[in-house]
């Protein structure tokens, strides 16, 4: 099992890692635990 904790600026970004993420969930049982970056969304 992976934990995997991140954040992700945009969905481009996440996209771009997804296939990567797919290929490790085949092997292994993935978890991903997203947060969000409150600072950001308050400063734009």
């Amino acid at each position: 099992m992976i934990l995997l904790v991140t954040n992700f600026e945009s969905m481009h970004a996440l996209e771009r890692v997804l296939p990567s993420l797919r290929r490790i969930n085949h092997v292994h049982l993935l978890v991903v635990v997203l947060f969000e970056n409150t600072e950001v969304w308050e400063f734009a």
